[in-house]
């Protein structure tokens, strides 16, 4: 009897050890799928990470060599990350990005010690010629609109909000090809940028070097055909803004392929 106690204590003690054993096991699983980093890779002397489910390959070499972000299907997570390295601008030269219907691509600079967004710019596109193109501010007084064409400006448009945040409706836009885009901000958070075009507007307008879109912005009767859109911002509170990144995100986009930045 006694020799049947200290086996089943035996058996007791390894059957225990064996669940602590796997547990931990599990335990240890869980920890290192919790602490994996998202993917980084350096492009034009840049730091890029990889967001949501996004993942970055650098094809080519020197000048030639691009960047192209894939898996990039839902705009709140999915795209990339730039990190300015304490640079206040960034001029960005797409393939020929064209979004897709119920697509969006969505540019935002985001203040690296609060990481919450301070200005934007967004391009998405509906069913048919349903096509939009937002900017986003945060704590700001104006907001500046102005459209060119052959380096001549076309129109000029001021907005001014109280709001802490806000989408502004910049225009609906024909043609949402656009081959490269540029953002700056200054340390006291006011902030400008620009998007231009490539590809060709419905009426066929757009000839010489400079193909345009056509626009049609809140309260105009007639589209504008423009080859850059720019937007300027002045700031409500005078926060400042010491180091920025630049976030890269789209919805139902797939792809989109970077071939170059300066900064």
């Amino acid at each position: 009897m006694k020799k049947i106690k200290q086996l089943a204590t035996l058996f007791s003690t390894l059957f225990l050890l064996g669940l602590m054993t796997a547990c931990n096991t599990e335990q240890l699983d869980i920890t290192g799928e919790i602490l994996s980093e998202p993917q980084k890779i350096s492009y034009d002397g840049l730091q890029h990470t990889a967001l949501g489910n996004a993942v970055l390959e650098t094809r080519g070499e020197g000048s030639t060599q691009q960047l192209t972000v894939s898996k990039v299907d839902n705009v709140e997570e999915d795209g990339v990350r730039i990190d300015l390295a304490g640079h206040n601008g960034l001029d960005l030269y797409f393939e020929p990005v064209a979004i897709p219907d119920y697509g969006q691509m969505q540019l935002m600079a985001v203040d690296q010690a609060t990481e919450e967004p301070f200005s934007g710019i967004r391009m998405s596109s509906g069913p048919g010629s349903e096509k939009m193109m937002e900017v986003f501010i945060a704590d700001q007084d104006t907001l500046l609109l102005e459209g060119f064409r052959d380096g001549e400006r076309v129109f000029s448009q001021k907005i001014e909000s109280k709001e802490r945040w806000w989408w502004v409706v910049v225009a609906a836009v024909y043609v949402l090809d656009h081959a490269s885009a540029h953002y700056e901000w200054h340390s006291d958070g006011s902030s400008s940028g620009g998007v231009d075009w490539n590809g060709t507007a419905p009426n066929g307008n757009g000839p010489g070097d400079y193909p345009y879109a056509e626009i049609l912005l809140p309260n105009n009767d007639r589209p504008i055909a423009v080859d850059l859109l720019t937007f300027s911002s002045t700031r409500a509170t005078g926060k400042h803004i010491e180091k920025a990144a630049l976030e890269i995100k789209g919805e139902n986009l797939g792809s989109f392929t970077i071939n170059d930045e300066n900064y």
